[in-house]
C-alpha cells in the first residue's frame, strides 16, 4: 500500500513541474517575442537605410513586407513603395 501512494505522489509531482516548465516556457516565448509594429518599425528602418545608399530592390522586398502589416505605420511603406516604383 505505501508503494501506490509513493506512485501518485510521484505522479502529481512530474504532471505538476511539467506543467510550471511549460508556463514558465510560454512565458518566456511571449516576452521575448516582437509586436507587428517593431517588425514593421525595424523592417522600415532597414529600407530606408538602404534607399539612402541607393539600394532599391532591396529597399522595395523590405518595404513590401512591412506594408503587410497590420500595424501602426503601413502608410509610409506604400507611399516609399510609390515614389521607389517611379525611380525604377
Amino acid at each position: 500500500m505505501g508503494g501506490e501512494y509513493k506512485m501518485k505522489l510521484a505522479n502529481r509531482v512530474l504532471i505538476g513541474t511539467g506543467c510550471c516548465v511549460l508556463l514558465l516556457l510560454s512565458w518566456v516565448i511571449v516576452i521575448s517575442s516582437k509586436s507587428e509594429a517593431e517588425k514593421q518599425l525595424e523592417l522600415m528602418q532597414q529600407a530606408a537605410a538602404l534607399m539612402k545608399d541607393g539600394i532599391y530592390i532591396t529597399a522595395v522586398a523590405l518595404l513590401e513586407e512591412a506594408a503587410g502589416y497590420n500595424a501602426a505605420h503601413t502608410l509610409w511603406p506604400r507611399q516609399s513603395l510609390r515614389e521607389l516604383t517611379f525611380r525604377l
